[in-house]
């Protein structure tokens, strides 16, 4: 199941990368969006946005399910710059947390660099049989940084 923005994105999530579902988290009925594709609920959560998704997500938590915190994009904007917002989305998720045993744990990339060469190793197989697909969008020149960061293309 996956969460994306806009239409395209969300064809992308399912047709090209094999989701069953994905939810618009632009949609205004987000929280039911949700709902109605885990109906068995959720027993592992990628935590990389915060706000509206992560309120959707909480009450879906099966018994001894496992959230990873990887980012909260949507609170790096924030004018603290989103320091807070960790303790703040445990706060809100521990009544939730405590009774259904969830784990929650952090995801740092510097965790796994002394790995590097062992994922690649297993990685690359996969992406050339096509078993691991991404997509990029590549801009050439600093000069272009700011344009590339404020559009707002059909697939975000």
């Amino acid at each position: 199941m996956g969460i994306a923005g806009r239409d395209a994105k969300c064809k992308f999530v399912t047709e090209e990368l094999g989701f069953d579902a994905c939810v618009s988290h632009l949609s205004p009925t987000l929280s039911a969006d949700l709902a109605a594709v885990c109906q068995a609920g959720v027993d592992v959560y990628f935590e990389n946005v915060g706000a509206k998704v992560f309120e959707a997500v909480l009450p879906l938590f099966n018994q001894a399910a496992r959230m990873i915190i990887c980012g909260l994009i949507a609170h790096y904007g924030d004018a603290d710059g989103g320091i807070d917002r960790r303790a703040a989305l445990m706060k809100l998720g521990e009544p939730i947390f405590k009774a259904r045993h969830v784990r929650v744990g952090n995801l740092s990339v510097s965790e796994f660099a002394a790995q590097h060469d062992e994922m690649l190793a297993y990685v690359a197989p996969l992406v050339n049989a096509g078993k691991i697909k991404y997509r990029e969008d590549i801009r050439q020149g600093l000069e272009n940084i700011p344009t590339a960061f404020a559009e707002r293309p059909d697939s975000a």
